[in-house]
């Protein structure tokens, strides 16, 4: 069992980090881009060389983002239809295609963060080999 002592100057802030994550940006520089198609992670980062496809983000990003959306669309949805009693079928029209655009607006700036929480934690192949 190997223990990681890390210095003062060696360690990396985690919100300044998961902020960069948020628009999408490289973690350690905060100027490259982290993802090259909306979900697809860049293998490096164009400006600093950093390592950024060594996450393992998994699901994570969208049971965060299907949280999110459901303590903020669920009240609304039911305040909407407590005050204006809709048919089915119309809220069926309203609330998927507006669940669905947020789900897609808000997954890759979720992805970022988590990535970003990785790296500055140095997990899952994010650490370094010369700080022992």
């Amino acid at each position: 069992m190997s223990f990681q002592i890390i210095k003062d100057e060696d360690k990396r802030s985690a919100w300044r980090a998961m902020g960069r994550g948020l628009r999408s940006k490289c973690p350690s520089c905060g100027q490259g881009e982290m993802f090259y198609k909306y979900l697809k992670t860049s293998e490096k980062c164009s400006c600093c060389g950093e390592t950024l496809n060594l996450h393992s983000a998994d699901d994570a990003p969208s049971y965060f983002a299907m949280l999110f959306l459901s303590i903020f669309i669920a009240p609304i949805m039911v305040t909407v239809q407590l005050i204006y009693e809709l048919p089915m079928w119309l809220n069926f029209v309203v609330w998927v295609p507006l669940a669905l655009v947020l789900v897609i607006a808000i997954l890759q700036p979720i992805k970022g963060a988590i990535i970003a929480l990785q790296w500055a934690n140095r997990m899952h192949g994010f650490e370094d080999e010369n700080i022992l």
